[in-house]
């Protein structure tokens, strides 16, 4: 990163001066595009990805002081959706400033029965609900006779929750596994201490995975994302090719088609939880 910001004599005009003059590998602009690095220039991870597979990996030291040429032909990338900004977001920062993951699934999760985490704020004792969330917070304390707390996350907030030893061996795996945590349960308050007591839990990790072909929402720019992030609409004109999109090169219609390079997607990565586990 040095000699990338010694080498900014000027501004950088495009990936492949940064890969030339700044002296970048591939993989490292790679990284960036992941991070959204490049939207300062009005570029999306989309444009480029496709930017850098045309570069060589030739050495070229003649090059550096020039422009590099791109002989690629001029294409239409599709946009990314909310759901591809999101899934690259938590990728690089195991967040987003976009939108919480829960908000892409709660019409999934309406359908359900779902609630959201403060319906837990009016509750009473007693009261039932079932709950979802990015898992947290995983602790097992040995003073607390196998009663295992979890910490879960949605688009409003936490929810902590107690599964008793019980629970926990009937359900082991999902709640030390999963993700995207289900749980049905009773409320347990004592003050402004709330808990659900878990009864029945649900892995729903897969549903994270889906997150990238959502876009059911409006971004929403965060104090870091002051700078254009995307500069339209640039679907491919192709009714086809965007209703395929994300699909290149799988199932039979796929097969059929020849390579398409408009369609390039990102070869996306599935949103990972970095828990912090306790036992």
């Amino acid at each position: 990163m040095k000699r990338f910001v010694e080498r900014r004599t000027t501004p950088y005009r495009d990936p492949a001066d940064v890969w030339r003059r700044g002296g970048l590998t591939k993989r490292q602009i790679l990284a960036l595009a992941r991070a959204d690095a490049f939207a300062s220039l009005g570029l999306t991870r989309r444009d480029v990805l496709w930017a850098v597979r045309a570069f060589s990996e030739a050495s070229l030291p003649l090059l550096e002081a020039r422009p590099v040429q791109d002989h690629e032909p001029a294409v239409t990338l599709p946009a990314l959706t909310l759901g591809e900004q999101v899934v690259d977001d938590y990728a690089s920062f195991a967040m987003s400033l976009r939108s919480h993951p829960l908000s892409l699934l709660r019409p999934m999760l309406r359908e359900r029965r779902v609630s959201r985490t403060d319906v837990l704020l009016d509750s009473k004792n007693d009261d039932r609900f079932i709950l979802a969330g990015l898992v947290l917070v995983r602790q097992r304390p040995g003073t607390a006779s196998g009663v295992v707390f979890v910490t879960i996350e949605d688009e409003c907030g936490i929810a902590n929750l107690v599964v008793w030893p019980k629970v926990f061996e009937a359900h082991r795996r999902i709640v030390m596994g999963s993700r995207l945590l289900a749980v049905s349960g009773h409320v347990q308050r004592e003050g402004l201490v709330i808990h659900l007591v878990a009864e029945r839990l649900w892995d729903w990790s897969a549903e994270l995975d889906q997150i990238a072909d959502l876009d059911t929402i409006e971004p929403k720019n965060g104090r870091g994302d002051e700078v254009r992030t995307d500069p339209g609409d640039r679907r491919v004109q192709v009714p086809e090719a965007n209703a395929t999109r994300h699909r290149a090169g799988k199932g039979p219609a796929a097969r059929k088609r020849p390579y398409d390079r408009s369609r390039i997607h990102l070869d996306r990565p599935v949103i990972k939880i970095a828990s912090r586990d306790f036992h």
